[in-house]
Parts: structure tokens; C-alpha cells; sequence
């Protein structure tokens, strides 16, 4: 592959000094202009993982972020990068790993807690809560939130609201559409 090929080159190690390695390293990846006729999937820009979550956990605890989360263990590669588009292929570490090395992330199948970090992360329960929360606590959807106040009639529906009143009229489309979404079930 020559440095033509190559899409993006990721430095060896960020401007923290962590490590640059594929599970290390998040990449945005888009769509592209290729040549003139074509587009191609492409990652475009780098985040080094451990500066986030280390940012991260100092903005909620006001506390520098502990070296045992920051490791490289700690990280798996990103998700889709085997996929058929090959922009994996196209993107250059400067460490030396690339992602058609074998990947060295420990098996997280294990069911028994890690036991080499004892420390237990408060961003991660954090971001964990306020996920359980929101599934858990979220109200079902009513015909109401498919309401809409400012919907005006056209003159189609002139018969109909003269005969229901402008705000039955706008109350009867949004069960419609509630049904419409829902199905019969509704």
C-alpha cells in the first residue's frame, strides 16, 4: 500500500502521551468523494479514547482520572471497523498496530468482575444509570404527542372543521396519526 492509499495517518501516541492503537482510538468515519464519479466510506478524523474518559470522569468527580481506567486493557476496537467498505484498510498508526493485527483486548466474556481493577469507575455507573432510568421510566405515547397546535386546514378539510370545531379537528388528526403509528392496537 503506498501513502496514496492511505486515508488517515493516526500519530503514535496523542498530546497526553497515551498510546495510539486501534482499541484505543476512536474514528469518525464518512462518506467521501473518491474520484469525480465515486464515493467511498473513509475515517476522516481521530479521538484518543483514554483523554475522553479521562476528561470525562474529572468533570464528574473533580478528581484526575486514576491510571488503571485509562489503560489499554480497559478499551475494545471500535465497532464495524471489519466491514466490507475496507476503510480499516486505509488508516495508518503510527504505533505500529493496525487493525489487521490480531486484536489483544482480554475476552470480556468472562462473567467474574476484573479483578485488576479494584476501582471502581463513577462515569461508568453514571452513564449506566442514566440509561436504565430513561428505558425504565419513559411513559408510553399518547395520541396527545402527536398533537400539533399551529396545524392549519386547508380547504379540503373546510366541511370538517366547520362541523367539529378547529380544535376537535386538530385533536382527530393527531389520533389518526397516533393510530396511523400505533396500528389497530390503538
Amino acid at each position: 500500500m503506498t501513502t496514496a492509499d492511505v486515508s488517515l495517518i493516526v500519530p503514535a501516541t496523542c498530546p497526553r502521551g497515551h498510546v495510539l492503537e486501534p482499541r484505543t482510538v476512536t474514528l469518525d468515519v464518512r462518506v467521501v468523494q473518491h474520484t469525480k464519479t465515486s464515493r467511498r466510506l473513509d475515517a476522516t478524523a481521530w479521538r484518543c479514547v483514554p483523554c475522553v474518559r479521562a476528561d470525562c470522569y474529572t468533570a464528574h468527580t473533580g478528581e484526575p482520572a486514576p491510571a488503571e481506567i485509562l489503560r489499554a486493557e480497559c478499551f475494545a476496537r471500535q465497532h464495524g471497523w471489519n466491514s466490507t467498505s475496507g476503510w480499516h484498510r486505509r488508516v495508518r498508526f503510527g504505533s505500529g498496530r493496525q487493525f489487521s493485527d490480531r486484536d489483544a483486548t482480554p475476552d470480556k466474556t468472562d462473567k467474574k468482575r476484573n479483578r485488576s481493577m479494584t476501582y471502581r469507575d463513577p462515569t461508568a455507573v453514571a452513564a449506566l444509570s442514566a440509561t436504565v432510568g430513561v428505558t425504565q421510566n419513559r411513559l408510553e405515547t399518547t395520541w396527545r404527542d402527536y398533537l400539533d397546535p399551529d396545524e392549519l386546514p386547508t380547504e379540503a378539510d373546510r366541511q370538517e372543521v366547520e362541523q367539529l370545531g378547529l380544535d376537535a379537528w386538530r385533536e382527530a388528526r393527531a389520533y389518526r396519526r397516533y393510530r396511523a403509528t400505533r396500528g389497530r392496537a390503538a
